[in-house]
């Protein structure tokens, strides 16, 4: 079998190592025939069943040979880029099209030559006769072998008429880059439509013009005789002028705009007579090819602006142009520009200072000094005028003004500073924002320098524009320099956050016997009846106000702020205290906590010390039912069904204990509408899970606020929502989402007599308990003759219970039979509890149960349930028939 397949792999070898060899041949010469026709296939040799043998050696080289191969090329060939030579001959235009093509195949090919419309006289490949084919719209060029071709075609166009002008279409080959060079005796305009670039140029009698054209495309090409001289010297300009002239130190820069009117012909090029001194910066405008300047004169500095093709009609041209100025001032001499051959040349002038000059009218010599009119600034175009903007002139020919620059010695920066520092007490460390505004006049700035006061740790400095912030010792001061990445002017403001830390001292006093804390409360003591010490944390701590020494004056405000259980004493010189309600409101959106007092200084920096003094912190609630409702169901057989719906809010709590009335069999339990499993404890106690309410804004309609309110009833309702309105955003807190826990359980049966009393109920809970309102339902049959216990009967709720109560009852008045529906109760107890003893399985989830409710019904009420059983016991007595 081994040698059959190494058999088999010699031929096949044999045959890829020929095809390979015969690929690998060196390129022909360009044969003189048109036509070449290839060698008949190779045939392989009859080998029969013949055996061959070759050394492994040979073998590998074989196949070595055979993997070697070229690469296919993406494409047969390529072009380079085409030329067109055109020239009009007779009636018809001449064309010659040149371009240079690469085989990258050794094999046949059809080369496209021009469009099959196109009247072709001849094609040569390589100086010989090509043989032609018409392959669809195109006429090609066959040719064989690979390398480089060159093609050349010959073909005629017609001239046609267009607008009594000359014109010609020239379809060009798909070859990918297309060079047209169209020339004509005489000088004229020639245009080419369809064309990426069009250059025209005469020389010697004869106009060329040279475009750029994609493969494919048409090349439309007009011509006419250029117009004559005449038209240029009849042309009628007309020119409005506005010059803004801004005076810096040392340097006059002219910004021009020259509102041209071209009429009864064109111009190739506008003449303009600028100041003598004027170095012309740039010159725009539709049209500009350029300018060229002259040598400057008495009169002024001759400039020519050159247009890409002669202008007629309206045009906008704007120059820039400058010149120096002595900078210990002195007269000057501003010349607005002059339209040379204008009829009409008139103007504005907006003369500006950037405040390095006063300028003012210098007494005004000469004739052209004499055509200007003084206008007053608020005279000149809204558009045209800036606030630095100090004299203004109007002219109607060509004219200059002589203005007198008078230096201004530059004033220092003048600064002001308002500092607004929040200094909020926290646990062994004040933590101050300080909001720095300044008031800057005369000269910008680029650095502002602060005195960090001793003990401060700088932690940010923040503001717009900053490039760097360094903490510098200046004679024992710490000065924070802040570098800004542009100069300020005017107004800028910065933000320094900054930390003191202070060590505190703890002070034993007394202790006293402690209460075991609650489990709704954190314990931050350990449990237990021993006498414990409790501790006053005290310290003195300075208070650390920035400064600023480069500022003029320097006044601000202080707000103190306390979070945690700080008692804190301020004492303070070189500021007022003021009312909280008079600190500025960005203070107090810096504050976490309420801000407790407040202070204003004017001049210098206060020296202001606190007293501090931390207690012990006190227990609070972490979990709290707002409602209670629950709902027990009595049959007429004696069983009771309990169901009760906590409305919890938790923050930290992770379970509810409940303490189940003697007896009582707990048959689901669901917090947040998800069943969860109870666990109980060695002493009969039942834990719920419990999970952490999610936080939620006080307008949200899922917060307690919205839900309570939404139960609130007439005036008490309206006088709560006008006094929310008038509380502002900083004393609004956020409110944690309350969910539902709901609990089912069972008691025992008992035998209900004609007359009798009834002991009711429901489990002591350690989450304190806001509101209960507790629905019982005794048979239709029986009577309620009095009630007595913890809870309160009332004729009515004082809330609108979603779960229970009326609602509830309403619901199941609906039912037809009353009585039907205790025996469904009755049945389905009986069958739960089978069910239950063959089902139930520690850790399961418990599935939802729905109590029939049915009956007469009693209402008890308590509020504020803390760590309490609510009981009642009913007296009833069976109804007459």
């Amino acid at each position: 079998m081994v040698r059959t397949r190494c058999e088999a792999a010699v031929v096949l070898c044999a045959i890829v190592t020929w095809a390979g060899g015969a690929l690998a041949q060196p390129a022909q010469p360009p044969s003189t025939q048109p036509v070449v026709t290839p060698s008949a296939p190779f045939a392989l040799p009859a080998l029969g069943g013949t055996t061959v043998a070759i050394p492994w050696p040979e073998l590998a080289a074989l196949l070595e040979r055979a993997g070697d191969r070229a690469a296919k090329p993406p494409v047969d060939f390529v072009f380079a880029p085409a030329t067109y030579t055109a020239r009009p001959v007779g009636s018809a235009i001449e064309v010659i099209a040149e371009v240079q093509a690469t085989l990258l195949r050794n094999d046949f090919a059809l080369l496209p030559v021009a469009p099959a419309d196109v009247a072709v006289e001849s094609v040569t490949v390589d100086g010989q006769p090509a043989a032609l084919v018409m392959q669809g719209k195109t006429l090609s060029a066959f040719v064989t072998g690979g390398g480089r071709k060159s093609l050349r075609v010959t073909l005629t166009r017609p001239i046609v008429s267009q607008d009594g002008s000359p014109r010609f279409d020239l379809p060009l080959a798909d070859w990918p880059i297309s060079n047209v060079k169209f020339s004509v005796p005489g000088s004229v305009e020639i245009t080419a439509s369809g064309a990426a670039s069009a250059i025209s140029a005469e020389a010697g009698g004869t106009t060329t013009l040279t475009a750029t054209y994609r493969g494919g495309a048409v090349a439309a090409i007009a011509w006419k005789p250029r117009a004559a001289q005449a038209d240029v010297a009849a042309a009628r300009i007309y020119g409005d002028s506005e010059t803004r002239i801004s005076v810096r130190r040392g340097l006059v820069r002219y910004q021009t705009a020259i509102h041209l009117n071209v009429e009864r012909g064109t111009i190739p090029a506008l003449k303009l007579t600028l100041d003598p001194k004027a170095v012309v910066l740039s010159v725009g405008g539709k049209d500009v090819a350029g300018y060229q300047e002259a040598a400057a004169a008495a009169a002024g500095k001759p400039v020519t602006i050159n247009f890409a093709r002669p202008i007629g009609g309206k045009q906008d041209i704007e120059l820039v142009y400058e010149k120096d100025v002595a900078e210990a001032g002195g007269a000057e001499r501003f010349v607005a520009p002059a339209i040379d051959g204008a009829r009409r040349d008139g103007g504005v002038i907006a003369i500006d200072s950037d405040g390095a000059y006063d300028v003012r009218p210098a007494p005004a010599g000469g004739a052209a000094e004499a055509t200007l009119e003084r206008l007053g600034v608020s005279e000149l175009p809204q558009s045209f005028r800036t606030p630095a903007t100090t004299l203004a002139y109007r002219y109607g020919s060509p004219a200059a003004t002589a203005v007198a620059l008078t230096p201004i010695k530059p004033q220092p920066a003048k600064v002001a500073v308002l500092t607004q520092t929040r200094v909020a007490v926290d646990r062994g460390v004040l933590r101050c924002q300080a909001s720095v505004t300044y008031e800057i006049l005369h000269a910008g700035v680029d650095t502002f320098r602060i005195n960090l006061p001793k003990g401060a740790e700088l932690i940010a400095v923040e503001g717009e524009g900053v490039r760097d912030t360094q903490v510098v010792d200046e004679n024992g001061a710490r000065i924070v320099v802040v570098g800004l990445k542009d100069v300020a002017r005017k107004q800028y403001a910065l933000t320094l956050t900054y930390d003191v830390a202070f060590a505190e001292k703890a002070i034993a006093v007394a202790g006293q016997a402690m209460v075991p804390p609650a489990a709704t409360r954190p314990a931050t003591q350990p449990a237990g009846d021993a006498v414990a010490a409790a501790a006053t944390i005290s310290a003195t701590v300075v208070v650390p106000i920035l400064s600023h020494p480069d500022a003029s004056t320097a006044r601000g405000y202080i707000g103190v702020e306390v979070r945690g259980g700080y008692e804190v004493t301020t004492s303070v010189t070189g500021a007022e205290r003021i009312d909280v309600k008079e600190l500025p409101r960005l203070l107090w959106s810096m504050a976490r906590s309420p801000v407790l007092e407040g202070y204003r200084y004017d001049s210098g920096v206060p020296a202001m010390t606190l007293a501090i003094a931390r207690h012990q912190d006190l227990d609070v609630l972490v979990a709290m039912a707002d409602v209670c409702e629950a709902s027990t169901t009595v049959t007429a057989d004696g069983r009771s069904v309990t169901k009760l719906m906590y409305i919890v809010r938790n923050n930290l709590k992770p379970s509810m204990t409940l303490r189940l009335p003697a007896g009582a069999e707990v048959w689901s339990t669901f917090v947040d509408d998800k069943p969860v499993t109870p666990a109980k404890t060695a002493d009969g106690r039942v834990l719920i899970p419990l999970k952490r309410s999610e936080e939620v804004e006080d307008g949200d309609d899922e917060s307690y606020q919205f839900r309570r309110d939404r139960r609130r009833q007439g005036e008490e309702h309206r006088v709560i929502k006008e006094m929310q309105q008038k509380r502002t955003d900083d004393e609004l807190a956020g409110d944690l989402k309350p969910y539902d826990v709901e609990v089912v359980y069972v008691m025992p049966a008992v035998k209900l007599a004609d007359r009798g009393q009834l002991e009711l109920s429901l489990p002591q809970s350690d989450v304190p308990v806001g509101h209960l309102a507790w629905a019982v339902f005794l048979p239709k049959q029986y009577r309620v003759v009095d009630a007595q216990g913890n809870v309160s009967e009332v004729s009515r709720f004082t809330l609108p219970f979603r779960h229970f109560g009326e609602a509830a009852l309403a619901r199941t008045k609906e039912v037809a039979e009353l009585q039907k529906a205790s025996q469904q109760l009755a049945q389905a107890h009986d069958a739960a509890k089978a069910f239950a003893e063959a089902s139930k399985v520690a850790g399961v989830l418990p599935v939802r149960v729905e109590i029939p409710i049915a009956g007469e019904i009693t209402r008890f009420e308590k509020l504020l349930l803390v760590d309490e059983m609510p009981k009642t016991t009913v007296g009833y007595s069976r109804k007459l028939e």
